[in-house]
């Protein structure tokens, strides 16, 4: 069998190769784990027209070949970077709902936040993107896809825990407040103006005042 295999996806009724060849053997995963976490690594320190795919290879300890082996480009191993980031944002923050199961609506707006900021804080590659506007046609599309689903598990607490009326009128009030904090969470880790403790608490009270008005 093949190390590695092409993985294809449909968009608009055409076939379109992924970027990244997908790894089946152990040793192709770590190589491509190396690769993206060196690649992260780079983002958090220097400017991203900075990020080559031979510094990338330098950083990953690994010849250009390897990478190339996997990657074309330097914009598809960002890409990837991006990807995992949003699939595992995606999973802790619904994962923290069911977990935690808050008894409030405020505990549950507040707790979601905090876990926002937990997760950013020690993601600075994806700081690193977020920032400097990278965000491919894909990636801002696995992120919207990402919102919606956190939106939904809200809709499914305040619904069946907490009491709510499931109505057009509630979704579409979680889906901005989700829409806006994330917009707003952004600009808390992109300004350099006011300690960011200080813009997340206005956030917070912001969503609040939307939310449950």
């Amino acid at each position: 069998m093949s190390e590695v295999s092409s993985k294809t996806s449909t968009v608009d009724g055409g076939v379109v190769v992924s970027a990244r060849r997908q790894p089946v053997q152990g040793r192709s995963q770590e190589t491509v784990r190396r690769i993206l976490d060196a690649a992260a690594r780079l983002t958090a320190t220097i400017p991203l027209d900075e990020i080559t795919t031979n510094r990338i290879a330098e950083a990953a300890g690994l010849t250009i070949g390897a990478v190339y082996r996997f990657f074309p480009d330097r914009d598809a191993v960002l890409d990837a970077i991006l990807h995992g980031c949003i699939e595992r944002f995606r999973d802790v923050l619904v994962a923290h709902i069911e977990e935690t199961d808050p008894s409030t609506r405020e505990a549950l707006v507040d707790g979601l936040i905090d876990v926002y900021v937990r997760f950013m804080e020690q993601e600075p590659g994806l700081q690193a993107l977020a920032a400097g506007g990278y965000m491919t046609v894909k990636t801002v599309a696995e992120d919207h896809a990402a919102a919606l689903e956190l939106a939904r598990a809200m809709r499914r607490h305040l619904v069946a825990r907490l009491g709510y009326e499931d109505t057009e009128a509630l979704w579409l009030r979680i889906v901005v407040s989700v829409e806006a904090a994330g917009h707003m969470l952004e600009f808390a880790f992109h300004q350099h103006e006011f300690a960011r403790e200080r813009v997340v608490a206005e956030v917070k009270n912001l969503i609040a005042r939307y939310f449950f008005d």
